[in-house]
């Protein structure tokens, strides 16, 4: 057998990259990935052929990451864009999402699974108002470490005045708006590459860390050993597993570490079992962590079908028939409460409707709306409702669980999907 695994960090930082449109997202990333030698050679070369920056006569580093044909046409980021690099320190999975307000949803969808999110500023402007709607996002989503750029240094002559004047204000914001008193802020330039890989030879003021200095030593997320979940998604046949004692189920470790001889209680008949081994092809292992899909053999007494759980019995699951949850509204078609919809949750799928309960105000700037259930909600409106359904949820606070607290909504008759949420407590109330 292979040695027990060692590791409980996950070995990759999923980021995001948010800010108002034209504060220069999509060239940080480019310029991020071409300074740190993170784009092929083919890829250079073709974008080269677009145009390059006249101040400089490099290439136009937003051409590396605005991949859609409509996004280069328009020059804005529509969808979003997963990236993925490596240094000599660590992986990452980028996700650049969309600063215009009417693709709100997609920065949902990016910010969701995120362990840091890097907030671009144009120093000229501070904070402003899609800022804050992206800082809401990514407080409401529960991101836990924030670096935010001031970009455009180049434009105001590298001043320090002019960068702590809109340091102090972004502090005093963030500190008061979501009591968030650590923050680090970055003085760079884009276009130029100031402190984005390199030092900048400019602001010799500034003796913080680069852009990417920041990424490589942010604390990864430890995995939570004491809340185990593994999703099941095949169970195998007694006669396909040449042992009539035993089950082989086939899932993935959505949270915490399984380990050979482990009691586990299978979600919703809570019926107790012991795991008899885990392996993965020809290969047995003493344990699997978070995001590693696996086979295990056991026996629970009874057949196991996908969307089934096995869970530490110290941990259960939450239970309700009308659990509170946060949406985010992705469809064109407006959110109707007398309507059905399907609740995707994991691998089960739940005829539900909708009972409003508050609406989270998004902007500061934006007109208030009417506080209650007769207004339709429409595409990017965030709101919390309780989920009804006829048979009992199964579900993990989002606090708790990202992966088995949180969801997707899909209408009734096209399954297309409407909304994306996650489990909130009861008592939650948000920012409003």
């Amino acid at each position: 057998m292979d040695e027990p695994t060692k590791t409980v960090q996950p070995p990759i930082l999923r980021f995001l990259f948010a800010g108002s449109v034209d504060d220069g997202k999509s060239t940080l990333m480019g310029r991020l990935f071409y300074d740190a030698q993170a784009l092929p050679e083919d890829q250079i070369k073709q974008v080269a052929q677009f145009r390059t920056l006249s101040a400089n006569q490099q290439p136009d580093f937003s051409l590396f990451t605005d991949g859609l044909a409509e996004e280069r046409k328009l020059g804005v980021t529509i969808d979003v864009a997963y990236r993925y690099f490596q240094t000599a320190h660590r992986k990452f999975i980028v996700a650049d999402t969309p600063g215009h307000f009417q693709y709100m949803r997609n920065m949902f969808t990016g910010a969701s699974t995120a362990d840091l999110v890097v907030f671009l500023l144009d120093v000229r402007e501070g904070l402003v108002a899609q800022t804050h709607r992206h800082m809401y996002l990514a407080h409401l989503l529960q991101i836990p470490n924030w670096v935010l750029c001031m970009n455009k240094m180049d434009l105001v002559g590298y001043r320090k005045h002019e960068f702590e004047q809109k340091e102090q204000e972004v502090r005093r914001w963030v500190a008061q708006k979501f009591g968030r008193q650590s923050l680090e802020v970055l003085p760079i330039s884009a276009l130029y590459g100031d402190n984005v890989v390199d030092r900048s030879m400019h602001m010799s003021w500034y003796d913080g860390r680069t852009l990417l200095e920041a990424l490589e030593r942010t604390p990864l997320r430890a995995i939570n050993a004491e809340l185990l979940r593994f999703s099941v998604q095949l169970d195998a046949k007694p006669s396909e597993t040449n042992n009539t004692l035993s089950q082989v189920i086939f899932g993935r470790v959505d949270s915490g570490i399984l380990s050979v001889g482990d009691h586990l209680e299978l979600w919703p008949e809570k019926r107790m079992g012991v795991v008899e081994s885990i392996f993965i092809g020809q290969r047995e292992f003493q344990q699997a962590s978070a995001g590693m899909s696996v086979g295990l053999r056991g026996n629970w007494g009874i057949p196991m079908r996908r969307g089934h759980y096995l869970t530490n019995s110290e941990r259960p699951f939450s239970v309700s028939r009308s659990p509170q949850a946060t949406l985010c509204w992705l469809s064109e078609v407006p959110c109707n409460f007398s309507n059905s919809y399907l609740m995707k949750q994991g691998h089960s799928l739940y005829p539900i409707t909708l009972q409003w309960v508050f609406d989270h105000e998004m902007s500061l700037f934006a007109p208030k709306k009417r506080q209650d259930s007769q207004v339709r909600r429409s595409e990017n409106d965030i709101f919390d409702v309780r989920i009804m359904g006829n048979d009992r949820i199964i579900y993990d606070l989002y606090s708790l669980n990202r992966t088995t607290g949180s969801f997707i909504l899909m209408h009734e008759a096209t399954f297309e999907t409407c909304a994306a949420g996650f489990f909130v407590a009861n008592e939650q109330q948000g920012i409003h």
